[in-house]
């Protein structure tokens, strides 16, 4: 859901999916000041380049930490 909101640049959704869902999303502070400088400078998109998680490498999926790449343009 937090990947949505960034996706749409929706600045104040990405904080309220953090806060209704209780997400420990690591570094949400930068990413919350990207999405300000994107929409300040005009950019449009975003374009998830990667995603994984760590149960892709351990095989338990029960526990799982995500990994995402985005690109801003």
């Amino acid at each position: 859901m937090a990947m949505d909101r960034i996706s749409a640049l929706d600045l104040g959704g990405f904080f309220h999916t953090l806060h209704e869902t209780r997400s420990s999303v690591c570094g949400y502070a930068p990413i919350a000041v990207l999405m300000s400088a994107a929409l300040e400078l005009g950019w449009k998109s975003v374009d998830v380049l990667d995603y994984t998680s760590s149960g892709e490498v351990t095989g338990d999926m029960s526990d799982v930490v995500a990994y995402a790449a985005m690109g801003f343009r």
